[in-house]
């Protein structure tokens, strides 16, 4: 058998569909797909029917392309409202004392009850690492031999109402949900190597309208934030200095925008003329200069942010 895999994330501005095979340690892309999404807005699903519209358009071309049918997917939701814990279980093992698999989910779920706000519901439980009787080990213990089994582990939460309609958008699209995790915890995984995530390492997730800030040490996610900063912050600075629709400043920004001053130089990409006719000429160096400026802007507040996970030390960053 394959191991075939389908993820779907949906984020703020778009929808992604990816299926890879699973082969040993490695992962064959099949298919991938990107479309607008227009039914989420400030983080939150506002019009659940257009997203599962798409959810449902997206992976029915998948099927059509690989002549295949998926009926379950991982779902990635943005990490906006998530919070992270730490948890730490205990269980007696079965009367063998050999770790089987319901050893370790009840080592898992019992590191995951302790007091939490109720508005919150659990995503994901990560072990970060077990104790069998005295012996502290980071893989999995199954099959081996132990009276007693500890787990600590990695509790990622987000507020319920956010959940339920994410999960709700890919049910009612006719699939099922897999596995669900945070857009950061992803994204973390795949941009860094296994010492970085050991020795520390930040990731800077730009998004639509705000920025995920994540930090891992000793291997898993510890620390997360978020600021109200994103690509609409810039958007909206070109609208706001050339007086434009925000529609128009977002085209200008992904057919013209660069922070590079010489990129364009003085081709002209937008007139304004105002009520006496006079004309003013905006040109791709004049929109650099403004992108650079609320880049430098933005990336002040991210800084303030970091400032406190650094506490004077330096880590591997990625934006």
């Amino acid at each position: 058998m394959k191991n075939i895999y389908a993820v779907l994330d949906i984020g703020c501005s778009s929808i992604k569909l990816l299926v890879g095979e699973v082969v040993s340690a490695n992962v064959h892309v099949l298919y991938v797909k990107k479309v607008p999404n227009k039914g989420v807005s400030k983080n939150q699903i506002d019009n659940p029917a257009i997203v599962s519209k798409l959810i449902k358009e997206l992976i029915e071309d998948a099927n059509l392309t690989l002549e295949t049918n998926i009926t379950d997917v991982a779902l990635v939701i943005p990490s906006f409202y998530a919070n992270i814990y730490g948890g730490e279980g205990y269980v007696k093992t079965n009367p063998t004392s050999i770790i089987n698999q319901d050893d370790v989910v009840r080592v898992l779920k019992a590191s995951s009850k302790f007091k939490r706000d109720k508005s919150e519901e659990i995503i994901s439980v990560i072990p970060t690492h077990y104790i069998l009787d005295t012996k502290q080990i980071n893989e999995n213990p199954i099959g081996m031999q132990s009276a007693s089994l500890k787990a600590q582990s990695l509790v990622i939460t987000t507020k319920k109402d956010v959940l339920y309609e994410y999960i709700m958008c890919v049910e009612n699209a006719g699939y099922h949900v897999l596995e669900i995790t945070v857009d950061a915890y992803a994204a973390a995984k795949e941009a860094f190597d296994v010492v970085y995530l050991n020795e520390g390492a930040i990731l800077i997730d730009i998004g639509h309208r705000s920025t995920t800030i994540s930090f891992f040490e000793d291997g898993y996610l510890k620390y997360i934030t978020k600021v109200g900063v994103g690509g609409y912050t810039l958007t909206k600075a070109i609208a706001n200095r050339w007086q434009i629709p925000i529609e128009k400043a977002e085209l200008y920004k992904v057919r013209y925008g660069t922070c590079q001053e010489d990129i364009g130089n003085e081709d002209i990409i937008h007139v304004n003329t105002d009520e006496n006719g006079v004309s003013t000429k905006y040109t791709q160096r004049d929109l650099s200069l403004l992108l650079k400026e609320s880049v430098e802007d933005m990336m002040r507040v991210i800084k303030n942010k970091i400032a406190v996970i650094e506490n004077g030390r330096h880590f591997e960053t990625v934006i």
